[in-house]
């Protein structure tokens, strides 16, 4: 059986283990909630005899909303929020649907001037990034590129605490907390 993407299997995502086919469960396989499907070829299908079938899923090296953001921030950085730079934002938001930058901040936002300066424009850029580029093996190199590793990876990690019953502690539980430390540098070497 072939999932179309017209298909409520489409929204689904099965996996072979051991040999059977088992439905994706939230409890077992992720502490925070979330699973990445990003991969996952949304023609995979599975019988009702556990036969599996599985499609390969093409793992771009590269990708046009990486380069549009990246061409993006080095034009902010070098000249201020310019039409130029807003193009190829909203190029990248446009293939999802949304709504180009200023547009977006001005209507929907409670600070309507951010992309009317660098760093709002280059915190803009860093969110777009973010969302755009997840589960790519980017962010790392972005938060080096930025100097906010240390800010950005000591924050707690929230999630969804899939265990309780009810909606308040369910939302936005603390599950872990990290404490990331640059190496030091002494002499050039990493101790």
């Amino acid at each position: 059986m072939m999932s179309e993407l017209n298909d409520a299997n489409a929204l689904g995502t099965n996996y072979k283990q051991g040999g059977n086919v088992m439905s994706y469960n939230v409890i077992n396989n992720q502490a925070t909630g979330y699973m990445v499907k990003k991969y996952v070829n949304y023609q995979n299908s599975y019988g009702a005899s556990n036969a599996y079938g599985a499609r390969p899923y093409a793992i771009p090296i590269i990708r046009l909303a990486d380069l549009y953001l990246l061409y993006a921030e080095c034009i902010n950085e070098s000249q201020g929020p310019t039409a130029e730079a807003f193009t190829y934002i909203d190029a990248v938001r446009a293939r999802s649907g949304l709504n180009g930058v200023q547009a977006s901040w001005t209507n929907f936002s409670s600070q309507p001037n951010k992309p009317s300066t660098k760093a709002g424009l280059r915190n803009i850029i860093k969110q777009e990034r973010t969302i755009e580029l997840a589960f790519e093996g980017r962010r790392f190199w972005d938060l080096r590129r930025w100097k906010d590793g240390i800010q950005e990876l000591n924050k707690l990690i929230l999630g969804w605490d899939v265990s309780q019953r009810t909606a308040a502690p369910f939302i936005e539980a603390a599950l872990y907390t990290t404490g990331f430390l640059l190496p030091k540098i002494i002499s050039g070497l990493f101790l």
